[in-house]
């Protein structure tokens, strides 16, 4: 608009003018409070999250956790030289107990001995062969369980993970 006015206006007397330009000091004081209350804003929020909220955030993560297995390839056939089989392919599973998957759940002793006898057949004097006491409520680091089970066997284990924690097929 100031440049609406006309040539011979009269400054001196503030007529018609609209605008004033902002001063450096006064841009820079801007964004100084802008950037100061962004970082508190963030770390008001950072702050919240962790303090506040990390404890259920890390039990969430912590039950969303991955076990890794590694499975070998199965191998070729061996046969002679007249077609004969020599050596074949043969799936062979272990069953496991693994501690610090037991422990990552809310399971106990007891209940897992009694779903080990129910659904695998595991007696008392097996679990306390490999370590397990359910008087003294221990169980080993890691035991073998049992050992070349079918594949039925290995199926009902994962569909029951929830019965049997810390067991796995390897």
């Amino acid at each position: 608009m100031d440049s609406l006015n006309p040539l011979g206006f009269d400054q001196s007397r503030h007529e018609g003018r609209i605008e004033r330009s902002l001063s450096s000091n006064s841009l820079f004081s801007f964004l100084l409070v802008f950037f100061i209350g962004s970082l508190l804003l963030i770390g008001g929020r950072i702050g919240y999250l962790q303090m506040k909220e990390g404890s259920r955030f890390f039990s969430i993560a912590s039950s969303q956790s991955l076990t890794v297995s590694t499975t070998p390839a199965p191998r070729g056939l061996i046969l002679d030289m007249n077609g004969l089989e020599l050596a074949g392919n043969t799936s062979s599973f272990d069953i496991v107990f693994y501690k610090s998957e037991f422990f990552r759940e809310d399971s106990s002793i007891p209940k897992l001995y009694k779903n080990l006898s129910v659904f695998l057949g595991i007696t008392a004097d097996e679990l306390a062969a490999d370590g397990f006491s359910e008087e003294n409520a221990t169980v080993p680091d890691e035991a073998t369980l049992l050992r070349n089970v079918d594949t039925g066997t290995v199926l009902f284990i994962q569909s029951h993970k929830s019965d049997l924690p810390g067991i796995f097929s390897e």
